[in-house]
C-alpha cells in the first residue's frame, strides 16, 4: 500500500522503474556498487536503491550520470522509467543493433556508410 501511495506522486511507474533497474544492473556489469560509484559519481547507496526499485522519483542529475554508461540518453531513461513515448526511444543503440542491416546493404552502400561514419567521427580522438 505504501508503494502505491508513493508511486502516485510521481510520473514513474513500478514497471518502468524495474526496467530502469535492469538497465543499471546491466551497465554496472560485475562491478561492485562502490566501483560503479567511482565511474558514475552516483553514491553506492543510491545505485543500490535504484536497482532495488526503492527510488520512486530518480533525479535527472542521477540519471544523467548513469546514462553515458548505458546505451540510452537521459531522456530515453526517463521515458523508459515513466513508460511513455515508446516511439521516441531509439530502436538502434549499439553498433551490434545495426550490423544485421548493414550486412544486407550492397558493398558499395556499406562502403559509403563507412565513409560517412569515419567523416562523422573525424574530430573524435
Amino acid at each position: 500500500m505504501y508503494i502505491q501511495r508513493e508511486m502516485s506522486k510521481t510520473l514513474y511507474t513500478e514497471t518502468g522503474l524495474a526496467r530502469l533497474a535492469e538497465i543499471i544492473k546491466a551497465a554496472r556489469q560485475h562491478k561492485s556498487y562502490r566501483e560503479f560509484e567511482a565511474v558514475t559519481g552516483v553514491s553506492h547507496a543510491t545505485l543500490r536503491r535504484l536497482e532495488l526499485c526503492e527510488v520512486h522519483n530518480p533525479e535527472d542529475n542521477t540519471l544523467s550520470q548513469i546514462a553515458p554508461l548505458t546505451s540510452f540518453t537521459l531522456e530515453e531513461l526517463k521515458a523508459i522509467a515513466q513508460e511513455r513515448e515508446r516511439g521516441k526511444i531509439r530502436k538502434y543503440r549499439l553498433a551490434e543493433d545495426v550490423l544485421p542491416i548493414v550486412a544486407e546493404l550492397p558493398n558499395r552502400e556499406a562502403a559509403r556508410l563507412a565513409q560517412m561514419i569515419v567523416g562523422k567521427l573525424g574530430g573524435v580522438d
